[in-house]
């Protein structure tokens, strides 16, 4: 009997090792951090009608490749974000950067291909690499990042795998945009990898205007759509570590084993 509760508790201290694995992070929100301004992110959409032009660039814009031009028309489809504010977790108060990209090159392959959007979840089969920034201090501007920033902070790497547009009807234009944080900045964030979730809503919508129209449109219409929201990041789960499944393993054989004693006891 001693030697069954032996085999048992061997049985469940593998077990219990081989599924828990690094503790998952806390859940962390982002978004509406600058009470100065009015959005989190802008769009490019319709026909530009003016002003300054910046052409896109899919590292993100003219500061070293990794800023953006907030603000400026860079063409349709140029989803460009400002710094986002994060609220839990070990780095609370600290800065998300997403590098700005083009919705047409990560939907469809091509940045001038302006197919229709719709209503619904458009899939990035292979998925779509971004940069990610993790700053720990008070940014230097809140809608562009500098070179110094850049170097100074966490890096990492955005795997985008899925795209959603929201409901219209009630000229309320949504997007969601779905994905997995790695690198450097997942770690400081306490995980190998970071589930990534972020709903931006039209700032500007109105039944006569909003996200899918603009975007569609190849009018002045006007040329920028601005976004609110919020945003999460959390530990993907924890996969059995090698060294675990080994101590199971042997634990599952020493059970077998003991069943085999039991069996030719008794004959």
């Amino acid at each position: 009997m001693a030697r069954r509760i032996l085999i048992l508790c061997a049985l469940g201290a593998a077990l219990a090792l081989a599924f828990t694995g690094p503790a998952a992070a806390s859940v962390i929100s982002f978004g509406h951090w600058n009470s100065g301004g009015n959005w989190d992110a802008v769009v490019d959409g319709g026909a530009f009608n003016g002003g300054a032009f910046f052409s896109g660039d899919p590292q993100g814009g003219s500061t070293g490749g990794h800023g953006n031009q907030w603000g400026q028309y860079q063409g349709r489809g140029w989803f460009a974000s400002g710094w986002q504010r994060l609220e839990g977790g070990t780095y609370d108060g600290s800065y998300l950067w997403v590098d700005n990209f083009n919705l047409y090159d990560a939907i469809f392959g091509d940045p001038n291909n302006y197919q229709p959007l719709q209503v619904g979840n458009y899939h990035l089969d292979g998925g779509y690499q971004l940069g990610v920034n993790l700053y720990t201090s008070m940014p230097q501007s809140w809608g562009r990042i500098s070179q110094d920033e850049y170097d100074a902070s966490y890096g990492g790497a955005l795997t985008l795998t899925d795209i959603l547009f929201g409901d219209d009807s009630d000229g309320v234009g949504k997007i969601t945009l779905i994905g997995q944080i790695t690198g450097d900045m997942a770690g400081a964030l306490g995980s190998d990898a970071l589930a990534f979730s972020w709903t931006l809503q039209d700032h500007d919508s109105s039944p006569n205007h909003t996200l899918l129209s603009g975007l569609n449109s190849d009018k002045n219409h006007p040329p920028q759509m601005h976004l609110r929201g919020e945003g999460s990041l959390s530990g993907a789960q924890a996969t059995p570590e090698p060294a675990s499944m080994l101590l199971l393993a042997s634990a599952l054989g020493a059970g077998g084993a003991f069943a085999g004693w039991r069996r030719r006891r008794a004959a």
